[in-house]
């Protein structure tokens, strides 16, 4: 009888120790390297992300805002969160008001290379 308290008591101290190294190990292991290039890849499309977001990229026409929103729906997918996507802008595209650098009348156009 003692013989099988004492391996009871044994198999229920190795499991005990088991248990509390695992859990040590969890907390205080270094990343995986599938954690970091998953970490790097969010980060690089964070960055991404930061720059299409500017006042003059995003707002420019349809398709840097549809790039926007794109950029948008895949940090929401890595972050776990739902997505905020932006509209067209209520003064419309940058490209709607700003003149085409062919229609602006350059003084040097009117200069007379020959004088």
């Amino acid at each position: 009888m003692n013989i099988v308290l004492a391996w009871l008591l044994g198999v229920a101290l190795i499991g005990t120790l088991s248990l509390c190294l695992g859990i040590y190990l969890a907390k205080h292991s270094e990343p995986c390297e599938q954690v970091l290039k998953f970490q790097s890849a969010r980060a690089s499309i964070r960055a991404v992300h930061r720059v299409q977001g500017d006042d003059g990229n995003w707002n420019s026409d349809a398709y840097m805002r549809g790039l926007f929103n794109g950029l948008e729906l895949a940090l929401a997918t890595l972050e776990n969160r739902d997505p905020e996507y932006r509209d067209k802008p209520p003064r419309g595209y940058r490209e709607d008001y700003t003149i085409p650098m062919d229609m602006v009348n350059w003084p040097m156009d009117s200069v007379d290379p020959k004088a």
